[in-house]
């Protein structure tokens, strides 16, 4: 019975030790319109999550007004790759929709990335605090 204790508490520690990294790869961010009339603007970012493990879910939570609202954004599984290091990541790809009257002020997207894994567990990537920004300066014409 000790034993078998013993090897609960060894895999409840080795399981716990283990940690999901999550990390942005990269962002751009678009106007969207139909017939010349501004419908919106997109973020769009690839992220990146280590290890490569059954029951990821991934996305993002963000705002593109100060933090006055708060928007929470699902990923899509894109594929494995191989790492900088030759290990075996998961790439996968979210976007970010938000309106900001017209197009002709910049909008600034700000967020953190997060992975759950098979057992429900959070992990966050939020720039160190910072959060990930990406903004657009570009005017539109509608």
């Amino acid at each position: 019975m000790k034993k078998l204790a013993v090897m609960i508490i060894a895999a409840t520690v080795s399981v716990s030790a283990f940690a999901e990294h999550v990390w942005l790869i990269s962002g751009s961010i678009y106007h969207r319109s139909a017939h010349n009339v501004y419908m919106g603007t997109v973020a769009s970012c690839y992220m990146g999550v280590w290890p490569v493990a059954p029951g990821h879910t991934a996305g993002s939570v963000y705002t593109d007004d100060g933090w006055q609202t708060v928007k929470w954004s699902s990923a899509g599984w894109l594929a494995n790759v191989t790492g900088p290091y030759g290990n075996i990541d998961e790439n996968w790809s979210l976007e970010m929709s938000g309106y900001h009257g017209g197009g002709y002020s910049p909008i600034t997207f700000e967020f953190a990335l997060y992975v759950t894994d098979q057992w429900g567990n959070w992990y966050w990537d939020n720039n160190g605090g910072a959060n990930h920004q990406i903004t657009h300066y570009a005017y539109y014409n509608r």
